[in-house]
């Protein structure tokens, strides 16, 4: 199999994920979780204003009960 490269096509900011996260939890976790830690992360090591849980549901189309769930879902991990 051949390996695989990604190009967004200009230039962004990058952040580095703990390749933990990405072997361990991201491929145990519900895809939504793992959308919200990589959001939350961001926000985190960008510096960048704390969002409220309804703020995070409108960016991702999600119900803030998901939102809610999966901040617990990390916080018990």
């Amino acid at each position: 199999m051949s390996a695989i490269q990604m190009s967004i096509g200009y230039e962004y900011p990058v952040i580095e994920l703990p390749c933990a996260f990405v072997d361990y939890y991201m491929a145990r976790c519900k895809p939504v979780h793992a959308l919200i830690y990589i959001h939350s992360f961001r926000q985190c090591v960008s510096g960048g204003t704390a969002l409220s849980s309804q703020e995070i549901s409108q960016i991702f189309d999600i119900s803030e009960i998901g939102v809610h769930k999966a901040l617990k879902y990390w916080e018990n991990e």
